[in-house]
């Protein structure tokens, strides 16, 4: 239902009752919270509680900061990076289709609760419409928190309140436009293009390669995957892997070399500063943190 990937490992909300997720990120002072990714039928909202984050967001960069809610619809390719430390935020993902009881829809046909959304991706403290948002969305977090008798229900209750909020406030009855269409098409062949990474990121993984699996020059290719993700492939195959090694560096029987290679870096000083940038701590200082 959701893509997924193994750097963020979201559930599939395939559950009538409760078709939500609700995350909070480890204080583990990493810069990458995770990697460019979708979701077909969920929307993500994000709130950021405390600290600063670097979002891409539809190929758009906004810094984020304590206070903001940014609303991440379906299909919209979205990644993030911490810019000191790791934020404290929350992401809260729910699916619309499984939230609603079909039956509700006779009873409130003029509110289009399923139609597509239009909303504004951030929603900052001073916005019009932020305080109907951030009510409902403390109360998510309190009752996740918390976890009283009934929580569970009550995370269910405020979400239905937000869906309802959206679709008030952004439905959108257009048809999909030219536009839309080739958008659908770049997410799909990005699917295509994260799954080989995933599969070969421990071999060598040229540009040429895969703009080659694309059928675009590397440079159109280049441009595509910029704008849909707000960074580069290079950049991109580079996080993955460096991911892969926060694993492999746990299993204390590898040497650093061993680990380096094992994840496609055939260089271990590159994959040293590589891994200092995205995680602010070398490979063997990572291997015996705590």
């Amino acid at each position: 239902m959701n893509h997924k990937v193994e750097y963020q490992e979201f559930p599939v909300l395939k559950s009538k009752s409760f078709p939500y997720f609700i995350y909070q990120p480890p204080k583990d002072n990493s810069l990458a919270l995770f990697h460019p990714h979708w979701h077909e039928q969920i929307i993500e909202l994000i709130y950021m509680a405390e600290g600063e984050a670097k979002f891409q967001i539809d190929g758009q960069t906004f810094h984020a900061v304590e206070g903001d809610i940014f609303i991440i619809r379906e299909n919209l390719i979205h990644a993030g990076e911490a810019i000191n430390e790791t934020p404290d935020y929350y992401a809260i993902l729910f699916n619309r289709e499984l939230l609603i009881n079909p039956e509700l829809l006779d009873y409130y046909d003029n509110i289009p609760l399923i139609n597509p959304l239009s909303p504004p991706i951030v929603l900052k403290p001073t916005d019009a419409n932020y305080r109907i948002f951030i009510e409902p969305l403390q109360g998510i977090i309190r009752e996740y928190n918390e976890q009283k008798v009934g929580y569970a229900i009550a995370i269910k209750a405020y979400i239905f309140v937000i869906t309802t909020e959206l679709a008030r406030l952004y439905s959108s009855e257009d048809k999909p436009t030219r536009s839309m269409e080739a958008d659908k098409q770049n997410i799909k062949l990005l699917n295509q293009i994260i799954h080989y990474v995933e599969k070969h990121y421990h071999e060598k993984i040229t540009l040429e390669e895969i703009a080659s699996i694309a059928n675009m020059s590397s440079s159109h290719f280049c441009r595509i995957f910029k704008k849909a993700t707000g960074g580069t492939f290079t950049e991109f195959v580079n996080k993955f892997r460096i991911k892969k090694s926060e694993k492999l560096l746990d299993d204390h029987s590898l040497t650093i070399t061993e680990i380096s290679d094992a994840v496609g870096f055939c260089n271990i000083n590159y994959f040293g500063r590589l891994f200092r940038r995205y995680k602010n701590c070398t490979p063997m200082q990572y291997r015996h943190r705590q």
